[in-house]
């Protein structure tokens, strides 16, 4: 059987989009994910910074298990733990801490942990990152940013996240990005409160169209 990690590459691969859901209710996650993997979306993170986080993760793993489920703004072991009994099969955080890799590490669970500097993201990846969170990506400088990192930093998979949507994806991909990371700009926080599935549909489709 693959490794989650194998698993979580191979999906990114074949598609390079994560969606990140933040804030969503539950009554609304698992209509929403099925839209946002039905439209193209590869890999689902649904943010820790909600008190409903943990259940959302739990009823798309059940109802869902064909979708890759991940938690994201992970700040400590203990939500590690709680997240992957939850379900997630990846961690995301939005900076480095030794704590959240090492745990994760610890678990064989990937972790992409936030860096901003070359510095950072060499540390992040020494830790035992799997791949590398470049945040946030459009105020550090975009795609040219991506670029320069590229040949200083070859062989640690980068995945930018922040002010990402159809307009600038493909560039991202074209700098390096194993894939991107998209939030309110193609999930934005008024069609998630209402379940507003056609607008989140809408949004995808022009962002899939847009890095073939």
């Amino acid at each position: 059987m693959p490794s989650l990690t194998d698993s979580l590459f191979e999906r990114l691969s074949a598609i390079p989009l994560v969606g990140v859901l933040r804030g969503c209710p539950v009554e609304h996650v698992v209509a929403i994910a099925t839209t946002a993997v039905d439209s193209g979306i590869g890999v689902v993170e649904i943010t820790l910074d909600s008190p409903e986080a943990v259940n959302q993760i739990a009823l798309i793993s059940k109802r869902l298990p064909g979708t890759v489920v991940g938690a994201g703004t992970v700040r400590s072991a203990e939500q590690v733990d709680v997240a992957v009994q939850a379900g997630a099969r990846f961690i995301v955080a939005p900076g480095t801490k030794l704590s959240v890799v090492s745990r994760s590490v610890a678990l064989n669970v990937p972790c992409i942990p936030g860096a901003a500097t070359p510095s950072e993201i060499e540390y992040a990846f020494d830790l035992g990152a799997t791949a590398v969170k470049v945040f946030p990506a459009d105020q550090l400088g975009g795609p040219p940013y991506l670029k320069a990192l590229q040949a200083p930093l070859r062989g640690i998979p980068l995945l930018p996240t922040g002010g990402i949507d159809a307009s600038n994806a493909a560039d991202y991909l074209d700098s390096g990005a194993i894939a991107v990371g998209v939030g309110a700009l193609v999930f934005p926080a008024s069609a998630l409160a209402t379940g507003n599935c056609s607008t989140i549909a809408d949004a995808i489709m022009k962002l899939v169209e847009a890095i073939k």
